[in-house]
């Protein structure tokens, strides 16, 4: 049995919408977005009525390869004046997993590709915080999203930090808004699924918190000689990994200044 049904995934769907409008307002309502829902059985004529009627550019796309419907959760549409997700009925992710996946999809639509933070166009689009995130930057872990953009904004670069040599070239990050500068520094980038503890904002110990740093470091693909305490804080910079929907690329830094 399924985990939610079809009208919990609508209602989940658009409570992460509204979080999504509360920070930027982005056009994107539930007047003009439509959802379809599929199973891997049904996926191929799911997808094909949904284009057809809604999406016909998206017919394009390689989306008879085999594995294809078993390759993501959700995946977003954009059409003229309208928006669409087709998301996987039989989801078994927890809510704020689902949260955070319908949220990546939400960012993938056209407003927000196509308008900065603070509403104005720009190509290049936006980075954002996790709707559960402290805007101070307090957290002991800070998630911010961004599009792995091919021109290389927003986080179209932290494929790189595959490389070492990118990483003695570019150690750190600088967050600048109206509140001051923070720099962090990277201590770790890898691949990973979307329910991982990479994700995880909620810590009861210091001993948790360990756990959440070794987590990371373990699974970098570099090792950049930082360590991480419990006293900390870090932000973990989370894109699309390039391999499919449902793993991600992250880079994990330490505030230094």
């Amino acid at each position: 049995m399924s985990r939610y049904t079809e009208q919990g995934l609508r209602d989940i769907f658009f409570d992460a919408l509204d979080f999504f409008n509360e920070a930027l307002d982005s056009g994107i309502t539930r007047d003009n977005t439509v959802l379809a829902f599929f199973t891997p059985e049904n996926g191929l004529d799911v997808y094909e009525q949904f284009c057809r009627e809604r999406f016909p550019k998206n017919l394009d796309e390689d989306y008879e390869a085999e594995g294809y419907f078993q390759s993501f959760a959700a995946q977003a549409f954009v059409g003229k004046g309208r928006y669409g997700v087709m998301m996987c009925a039989d989801i078994d992710f927890r809510l704020p997993e689902l949260h955070r996946v319908f949220l990546h999809e939400i960012s993938h639509l056209a407003c927000y590709l196509s308008h900065a933070w603070n509403g104005e166009e720009n190509a290049a689009g936006a980075v954002f915080l996790d709707f559960r995130a402290d805007a101070g930057l307090g957290d002991f872990n800070t998630l911010i999203y961004g599009h792995r953009m091919r021109n290389g904004t927003m986080f179209g670069c932290l494929k790189h930090y595959m490389d070492a040599a990118f990483w003695q070239e570019n150690p750190s990050v600088t967050i600048a808004n109206e509140d001051g500068t923070w720099q962090y520094d990277i201590y770790a980038a890898y691949e990973v699924g979307l329910t991982a503890k990479t994700y995880q904002q909620e810590f009861s110990s210091p001993e948790e918190k360990q756990d959440f740093i070794q987590y990371g470091l373990g699974r970098s693909v570099i090792d950049m000689g930082i360590m991480p305490t419990p006293e900390d804080t870090i932000i973990t910079l989370s894109t699309c990994s390039g391999s499919g929907r449902n793993t991600r690329w992250v880079v994990q830094a330490v505030q230094s200044l």
